[in-house]
């Protein structure tokens, strides 16, 4: 497996090329955003840790960039910004999981392995009525008055484990264990954040949701069709 280390501090960078060759991959490094997205062209990654703070082109640049030239290499962000906020941006602009330094390298080499060992749960084929809008999972899309909203591997997999049990509520312990892959589970928001981000894709107003709705104390469920 080739990752690709985005971060601009040498000590930092060095140690984790060092620690991901000895954990098996093949690691390479880009000290900033410009060096980042050329290693990215030329070939191909099977995950990204990236930086926010880079010199030149920044960290959300980079991301942007990729997402928009199709590339969904996943991506986990690695910043020393801690703030709500700051996360649900970086999800919601793409990224696959964010770790806040200073970081446990055990556990960000273990989010690693989680995240490369992700696969969609089965879900019914073919585009799927969720209220106004229409799921496509094999196109990785959402469609919804008119505007097109590209689905990430993480977002495709949580609406495919919805729509799976659908009418019933998904625990958070579920998706980490089904779509990020987690054996030992982490205290993260990261399935909250996610959500955030289905919703304004799947609903409406996403901030009074009718379809993608919270069970207290039991997780996530996705509404069926009236008559369904």
């Amino acid at each position: 497996m080739r990752i690709l280390v985005v971060e601009d501090e040498v000590p930092i960078r060095e140690g984790l090329l060092d620690r991901l060759g000895r954990e098996g991959f093949e690691a390479a490094g880009a000290p900033d955003g410009e060096t980042a997205l050329r290693l990215a062209a030329e070939a191909p990654f099977d995950l990204v840790l990236l930086d926010l703070m880079l010199p030149g082109i920044e960290g959300v640049e980079v991301l942007d960039r990729l997402r928009r030239h199709g590339d969904e290499t996943p991506v986990i962000v690695v910043s020393a910004r801690a703030g709500e906020a700051d996360r649900v941006l970086l999800l919601d602009r793409g990224a696959d999981d964010y770790v806040v330094k200073p970081f446990s390298v055990r556990e960000l080499v273990s989010r690693i392995r989680a995240v490369l060992r992700r696969r969609p749960a089965a879900a019914p084929p073919g585009p799927v009525a969720v209220g106004e809008a229409r799921v496509d999972l094999d196109a990785r899309r959402v469609t919804r008055g008119g505007e097109v909203f590209p689905l990430t591997a993480t977002e495709r997999g949580m609406l495919a484990l919805l729509l799976r049990h659908r009418g019933y509520p998904v625990s958070r312990e579920e998706f980490l264990r089904e779509v990020w892959g987690y054996d030992r589970l982490p205290d993260t928001r990261t399935v909250d954040f996610h959500v955030v981000r289905l919703r304004r894709k799947i609903e409406t107003d996403p901030e009074n949701p009718r379809w993608l709705k919270t069970v207290r104390g039991a997780g996530f469920v996705l509404e069926p069709e009236r008559g369904a």
